[in-house]
């Protein structure tokens, strides 16, 4: 039940992650539109968006400046990292086995 209801948590974070990456890669050439805060899109990353945002970063190459957005690679792939971990935890604690 524990793992089910994680994996439903990661897919709609990732899949809000994803979603707040791409509206803020259309507005970013607007500068009339509003952005969405960087800070938004590490809370995103960092509560379980970690897919949706590496998704973002590299699929949209939206914040893939290695040098001036390193902190988004960092916090992305340090996420996915947890995230798996504690689904790896979740899937052993249910008696599967790797």
């Amino acid at each position: 039940m524990l793992l089910k209801m994680y994996l439903i948590w990661v897919g709609i974070a990732s899949a809000l992650c994803a979603l707040a990456f791409w509206i803020d890669k259309r507005a970013a050439p607007h500068p009339q539109h509003r952005r969405i805060p960087e800070m938004v899109l590490l809370s995103l990353i960092s509560v379980g968006g970690s897919i949706g945002g590496i998704w973002g970063i590299f699929c949209l190459r939206h914040k893939s400046n290695k040098r001036a957005k390193f902190h988004f690679h960092f916090v992305a792939i340090l996420s996915y990292i947890v995230q798996m971990g504690i689904l790896i935890l979740l899937f052993m604690q249910r008696g599967g086995a790797l």
